[in-house]
């Protein structure tokens, strides 16, 4: 198992934000929060996952 990310959940919010609505690279965004391109595509799916639960 993996490390556990390092950053808060406003930051995680943030960050998925950033690659949904903005031009900005993955590698970019996840260079940004320092954490990996795989991290960053996991919070996303989390994150879809979550919007579609709450429906």
């Amino acid at each position: 198992m993996g490390k556990k990310l390092q950053i808060s959940n406003a930051q995680r919010v943030e960050a998925v934000m950033a690659l949904l609505t903005r031009g900005e690279s993955a590698s970019a965004i996840a260079r940004r929060f320092k954490i990996s391109e795989g991290s960053l595509y996991r919070l996303k799916d989390e994150f879809s996952s979550g919007q579609e639960r709450a429906r």
